[in-house]
């Protein structure tokens, strides 16, 4: 008992403050998230809505009040096989204990906080058993915490993408398992690997994809070490802890979602990362940020896809070169080379610079060959065929990268739109080896060590800093539409247009606050037997949409006029005077209500910089009709 006491207390004295940093350092560098935790969550109200709604969702279901893997009440009526969305199972471990005491807002951001603290811990550890550093564990750790990609990943309302705490230790025991040949240390690494694709079906890709290329790498030479029987039964090991935890979730969503698991072309190049974005300063910054969003020649939908979301600072990559340099241990290679491949991957399938495509100009002729080639490579060769058209071009071609092969020929490689969250893994690799880099060139006595490491960490979190995060946050509290919504029939079914305000997060999450069924939703994947009347729902207020309304038994019809007036409409050319027009004629509507939603986008400063879009927040602050629909 006196000898764990003992230990106990030396691991304080040791680790103390910088735990205690960890702690403080999520509430400062989220300001003023603690000051909305019941109130609001980080971002535009989109995507995080609708996470809060996962969030609120288990909540019922953790009380008896809803099914765990299918809900009726959204899609209506053919309700939603929760498979067909990201997995979060991870994260739910998390958030079930947080939603016994909390309210699902304040879980969310509880949870928000404790993915910070528990990724910076983590990161700590994986680079103090690396580097025997403390100081250098804690530069690391703040460096891969704060980074844009993390930043960026919670301004869009990615929830699932910001669970990183289980990448430092997945990697933290695949090192000691490659030192120490353990075999508790090869099924840890399978626990947090299989953690990793539990908090998201991405990172089983992305951090699978790493590890398996830093074990070959650091099990070099394979003929000596794959020789050895020890290792191939630990590395059996691994994949069956990882198996056993993973399938049981992955079959499901696999089976459930095997007819639309797919994404164009198209699709995947706008999510890719420009050759830039990993030098692009913090565009979230408040200082600089606003002149470098200004200044960048192309601005995609902030902020899902903002110029810098994956920088990875200039003090860790300095540092990062000044590990490679010396290269004193063949861990620094490895690391280096899964920092390398996820950079590559992260560009996307074709080359990017300033936001858009790049195109070699080509002599007459050339194009149509390099076209042929191509044609063959992506419709005839490829497991995942996919047209190369889109991406033609008289007289230029396109610079393909290594992903393109990765989305063809892989097993779900066109499953992955965003090929930019390699970042992940480049972020994390810069900010370790930044760690080691400090490490060896702290050379002086205890006092000036900590000093110059206490400057260099300082000066990461300036280069990262976000406060008061400009971003803003989304309203989670009922609003006056939700209010009126509230006094209608408990059977009735509602849904909205245009298509874009009904099938997105922020609507998602305000069917939980009136609690009424909907013939719409949101999620990764949606159900196949609803998106086959995508072409029907599309045409709305034409007479065979209404007529489908009325065969789902949907109750009433919520229009949102300002939106439709933005160009959000889901026939080009359409604006409220024609949808009006076409509702009047077709007479099977009958207006009971125009609300004025409340404001849902608190305290961001940005949205007036972005060019080339339209703005979303006619979205998500409408005016917003309310229609009766005579029943069939």
């Amino acid at each position: 008992m006196r000898r764990g006491l003992d230990r106990l207390a030396r691991s304080v004295r040791r680790h103390g403050l910088p735990v205690l940093l960890f702690a403080a350092l999520p509430v400062a560098m989220t300001y003023p998230l603690i000051t909305l935790m019941g109130r609001a969550v980080p971002g535009p109200p989109w995507d995080n809505l609708g996470w809060l709604y996962d969030v609120w969702y288990l909540r019922q279901a953790m009380a008896g009040k809803a099914a765990l893997l299918f809900n009726p009440n959204i899609f209506y009526p053919f309700g939603y096989n929760l498979a067909l969305s990201e997995t979060m199972i991870a994260n739910k471990v998390l958030l079930a204990p947080l939603l016994l005491v909390f309210s699902p807002t304040v879980a969310y951001n509880v949870f928000v906080l404790l993915t910070f603290f528990l990724t910076s811990l983590a990161a700590y550890a994986f680079v103090l058993y690396l580097t025997r550093s403390r100081v250098a564990g804690v530069f690391a750790a703040v460096a891969f915490t704060y980074a844009p990609y993390r930043i960026g990943a919670m301004a869009a309302g990615w929830l699932p993408l910001i669970a990183t705490q289980w990448l430092p230790l997945l990697f933290l025991f695949l090192e000691r398992w490659l030192r120490e040949r353990r075999a508790r240390d090869a099924a840890l690494a399978g626990c947090f690997l299989a953690l990793n694709a539990l908090s998201s079906w991405y990172y089983a890709y992305i951090v699978g994809i790493s590890a398996a290329i830093y074990l070959l790498w650091r099990l070099w030479p394979w003929k000596v070490n794959l020789a050895r029987r020890q290792v191939w039964g630990h590395l059996a090991l691994m994949a069956a802890v990882t198996a056993v935890l993973v399938l049981p979730a992955a079959v499901p969503a696999i089976q459930s979602a095997r007819s639309g698991l797919a994404w164009s072309l198209g699709d995947v190049e706008k999510w890719s990362a420009s050759l830039e974005d990993f030098f692009y300063p913090n565009i979230y910054h408040p200082l600089w940020g606003r002149w470098f969003l200004e200044h960048r020649a192309n601005v995609p939908a902030y902020p899902w896809y903002a110029p810098g979301f994956v920088f990875v600072g200039f003090v860790p990559l300095i540092l990062a070169w000044v590990a490679w340099r010396r290269r004193s241990h063949r861990f620094v290679s490895g690391l280096a080379l899964i920092t390398l491949v996820a950079f590559v991957m992260a560009l996307g399938t074709t080359l990017h610079v300033g936001g858009t495509r790049l195109y070699v100009p080509v002599p007459d002729g050339v194009d149509r060959l390099f076209a042929r080639a191509m044609h063959f490579l992506t419709e005839r060769l490829a497991i995942n065929p996919v047209s190369y058209y889109s991406l033609h071009r008289p007289g230029a071609i396109p610079i393909p990268l290594p992903a393109l092969l990765v989305y063809l020929f892989l097993p779900f490689g066109s499953a992955m739109r965003t090929l930019y969250r390699f970042g992940l893994i480049t972020t994390f690799g810069v900010a370790v080896l930044g760690g080691v880099g400090l490490a060896s060139v702290l050379r002086r006595g205890r006092v000036a060590r900590r000093v110059v490491a206490g400057i260099l960490t300082a000066l990461v979190l300036v280069e990262f800093l976000v406060v008061p995060m400009p971003f803003g946050f989304a309203d989670a509290t009922a609003g006056p539409l939700e209010e009126y919504l509230r006094t209608l029939p408990d059977d009735a079914v509602l849904m909205r247009f245009p298509l874009v305000a009904a099938w997105n997060g922020d609507a998602l999450y305000r069917s939980a606050l009136h609690g009424r069924r909907v013939a719409y939703g949101h999620g990764t994947f949606y159900p196949p037997e609803y998106m086959a009347y995508g072409d029907v729902l599309d045409q709305f207020p034409a007479p065979e949409c209404i007529s489908l309304l009325q065969s789902w038994g949907t109750t009433h019809v919520l229009v949102g006029e300002r939106s439709y007036d933005a160009g959000w409409g889901d026939v080009r050319g359409q604006t409220w005077a024609t949808v009006q027009e076409g509702i009047l004629r077709d007479g099977r509507l009958r207006e009971v209500a125009v609300i004025e939603e409340a404001p849902k986008w608190l305290g961001e400063s940005v949205s007036g910089v972005i060019r080339g879009n339209l703005a979303v927040n006619p979205i998500v602050q409408d005016r917003v009709h309310v229609y009766e629909l005579a029943p069939r």
